[in-house]
């Protein structure tokens, strides 16, 4: 609408605002909505008992008063009534639709090609677009009353808003606004939060986000807070509040780094006009915990990574209402992936523009039929290290498909073309990817993703390993150090502590002395110089308290190390209590050290002692009495029988002396009768979850052929079961697989998988390990070979003692 400046017919967008919307709605119009839209009825008998029971009280003076029945209205705060209110502004929209269909409303066509807009809703926010004639003004208006009749809603007309297309006069706007009840503005500032429309300076549209941080940072800094407790409000709120703009938008790297300078003079526990050092570069902060950073997220690269994924949905949804409106006008006649960033183009889409080629550098084909998919110059090799085919081309065009590398009659590999083509090596890794899914298009995946898909997560975890060689970033230190100090069971700041002692960034005498003049850089105990080792190490004062403690094995350290290497060196010496009590100790010194020095309070070193145990105990205890709950899935240990009727699918993987895998099968009754067991070898290096899925469909392949009734398929990794739970949504190599899987089960007739415990997968765990079975593929029925027999026995002694 912006810059819609010439035709004879403009548009108007109105924002209606709605005056208590969720206290307003009609109970019997919420009912009878369920009903139109096809809910049984048992279904809207218990959806209004839930909503017509609800009872309010107040307090006057104190005192509770009698219950309060509303007689409409649902409950704010409540996860059900969101869904309830949707269901209410489904009305309005079938009223505009049905107005729209009988062409009394036209909406507005962002472009030629494009779907046509007429309203946009999300909850009881809405805007409304149409032809800026006065006729359709009426027909809005008659829409507005009937739902407002009907619904119970009220249109607040002082708090609604109407802007206009630039080729809508003055005078046919103030009739139009006249007629509408309702202010004219030249742009809707908002909606749903965000600026409708961006001007020459985005510093100046996006200043606000700026503002909304220092706000809340500065009211938190009026509280006493610990260290742990700065580190989660910035996680959880910070950087969380700026995802919504940043979805969207492409935020202006100056406002990212007011942000970042932000959080990070929070961070270091800066108060009002004071300075404090910043010990650590923010490069180093945003690494992983586990390589020595924080894990607080680079504000630009989340940013990227957050548009990369509205690119992905896009492309993911091409029928969506965004994609479809974007296609037509950026790109008609490309892939979205393949778009131009075009003429003139709106600020929105030069956002999501500028995510297309980090997206595309993670991005490669998983082959289905291999049609649209390049030999030479696509990636489409899974391979870690080569995703594409390094050898020139040869035995082919340059511009052949992978399909020229498939047989279409057997529909696998093409062998003497591979040969034809690809070196050795390269034929190997060729000969691994899956065909199973031969009638399938092929399909761009996020190759760093077990599933294909694109996540934030993933995406930020490229861009974030990608920045770290980009500013020379490594990490801090055994990342197995970092996961015990993470893991330590003590209070949150005194990890914190912990790291900081680790890094060597604790402000002793041998750091602050270059930083300020008030303070020398002598040990406040014993004159000498401070150092962290020194103090906690080689200072007399310290030395007592560390002797006099039952921690002395772990004061004793080697001169040479540094603080980190003294923290690996005691964690390989002593048990998680001992750390623990190691590590509050360390705090306590830290902490009587500083009130001695700035605030002169003495302590006996004798109490330093007592406390420090008396906080860990006490930590302990806490932590005894309130647990993490995490709910686990009962399995039995041992192999079960199946129900009668059914017959148990076992099956393993194991890695062949030769270059491969092998892979194991058992299949027995419900009375634990084995009917058969398989091995086959396969040639290549197969990651573990792909070699079980090519273990269970082989499992299931023999299901098929031996005719075998009410499969109950059995494997010990769970990563695997999941994906065949999800095999629709799974788009790797792997899902091929698990699709084939699903569609055996499916031939078969009725059937489940399951994960079971490693011990209830004995029997397929040998057949995939043993040394004796030396042939390539081998099928026993009836009789078991002798070193499955022992393990037969055993467990259906166990199934029967159970």
């Amino acid at each position: 609408m912006k810059r819609r400046q010439k035709g004879k017919i403009g548009h108007f967008a109105a924002k209606i605002d709605m005056a208590k919307a969720h206290d307003r709605v009609e109970w019997s119009f919420l009912e009878g909505a369920m009903r139109k839209m096809g809910f049984a009825e048992a279904w809207v008998q218990k959806i209004m008992v839930c909503v017509r029971s609800v009872t309010y009280s107040i307090l006057v003076n104190g005192n509770q008063s009698a219950a309060i029945s509303p007689g409409r209205g649902i409950r704010q705060g409540d996860p059900l009534s969101p869904y309830l209110f949707l269901l209410c502004a489904e009305g309005l929209s079938a009223y505009t639709e049905k107005a729209v269909q009988e062409k009394r409303l036209h909406g507005l066509q962002p472009a030629a090609g494009a779907p046509v807009i007429s309203h946009l809703f999300f909850a009881d926010d809405s805007i409304f677009f149409a032809r800026a004639t006065q006729q359709e003004c009426i027909i809005l208006k008659e829409i507005l009353s009937d739902y407002e009749r009907e619904s119970g809603q009220l249109v607040s007309f002082q708090k609604s808003e109407v802007s206009f297309s630039k080729n809508v006069s003055p005078h046919n706007k103030l009739i139009i606004g006249g007629t509408l009840g309702m202010s004219i503005v030249e742009k809707h500032e908002k909606y749903l939060g965000l600026a409708t429309t961006a001007g020459r300076s985005k510093k100046e549209l996006f200043s606000g986000l700026v503002d909304r941080v220092r706000k809340k940072l500065k009211g938190w800094k009026e509280r006493v807070m610990s260290v742990a407790a700065r580190e989660v409000l910035i996680k959880s709120v910070v950087q969380a509040q700026l995802s919504y703009a940043m979805s969207v938008f492409k935020i202006p790297e100056g406002i990212l780094e007011q942000v970042h300078s932000l959080m990070t003079t929070f961070w270091w526990g800066q108060k009002g006009s004071e300075r404090r050092v910043h010990w650590i570069r923010r490069e180093e902060l945003v690494c992983p915990k586990m390589e020595g950073g924080m894990g607080f997220r680079d504000m630009k690269g989340f940013n990227l990574a957050l548009l990369a994924k509205q690119l992905w949905n896009l492309y993911q949804r091409p029928e969506s209402l965004i994609a479809r409106i974007l296609r037509a006008k950026y790109h008609k006649r490309s892939s979205i992936l393949e778009a131009n960033v075009g003429h003139n183009p709106s600020f929105v889409w030069r956002s999501l523009f500028t995510a297309q080629e980090f997206l595309h550098r993670g991005l490669r084909w998983r082959i289905g039929n291999g049609d649209s998919v390049r030999i030479w110059g696509d990636k489409w090799i899974p391979h870690k290290e080569i995703q594409y085919v390094t050898s020139s081309p040869r035995g082919l065009p340059v511009d052949a498909r992978v399909s020229d590398l498939i047989d279409p009659i057997t529909e696998v590999w093409d062998l003497p073309t591979l040969e034809k083509c690809f070196p050795a090596e390269m034929i190997q890794t060729v000969l691994q990817i899956p065909l199973r899914g031969f009638h399938e298009r092929d399909k761009l995946i996020w190759s760093s993703s077990k599933d294909g898909n694109y996540t934030v997560k993933d995406g930020y975890h490229v861009w974030l390993q990608q920045f770290k060689v980009e500013e020379g970033v490594e990490p801090a230190g055994d990342e197995g150090v970092w996961k015990k100090l993470w893991a330590a069971k003590v209070a949150p700041k005194v990890k914190i502590f912990l790291w900081k002692f680790a890094r060597n960034v604790l402000p002793t005498g041998d750091h602050i002395s270059g930083k300020s003049q008030r303070w020398g850089d002598q040990c406040p105990f014993c004159n000498l110089k401070e150092t962290q080792l020194h103090f906690f190490g080689d200072c007399s004062w310290t030395s007592r308290i560390w002797r006099a403690s039952d921690l002395a094995d772990c004061f004793e350290y080697q001169p040479a190390l540094n603080c980190f290497q003294w923290l690996q060196q005691v964690m390989d010496r002593v048990d998680d209590e001992k750390l623990g009590r190691w590590s509050v100790l360390l705090w306590f010194l830290w902490k009587e050290r500083n009130a001695q020095m700035f605030n002169g309070v003495k302590v006996p070193e004798e109490e330093i002692t007592t406390r420090a145990w008396s906080f860990f105990d006490d930590y302990q205890r806490h932590q005894q009495l309130h647990p993490i709950q995490q709910e686990e899935k009962e399995m039995s240990e041992g192999w079960k029988k199946p129900g009668l009727g059914s017959h148990k699918i076992n099956t393993d993987v194991g890695v062949d002396e030769a270059d491969g895998i092998r892979l194991g099968v058992v299949i027995r009754d419900s009375g634990g009768k084995f009917l058969l067991s398989a091995t086959k070898r396969v040639h290549g290096s197969f990651e573990v979850e792909m070699g079980e899925a090519l273990a269970a469909e082989y499992g299931m392949q023999l299901a098929l052929q031996f005719a075998i009734t009410h499969p109950i398929l059995e494997s010990d990794c769970l990563p695997l079961i999941q994906k065949i739970d999800a095999a629709a949504s799974i788009h790797t190599e792997i899902g091929v697989i698990c699709r084939n899987i699903r569609h055996i089960f499916n031939e078969i007739g009725q059937g489940s998988w399951n994960h079971v415990r490693r011990m209830a997968n004995e029997a397929a765990h040998i057949m995939a390990h043993s040394r004796d079975l030396s042939s390539n593929a081998i099928v026993w029925l009836d009789n078991p070979p002798p070193c499955l027999v022992h393990q037969l026995q055993l467990d259906n002694a166990m199934a029967d003692s159970d």
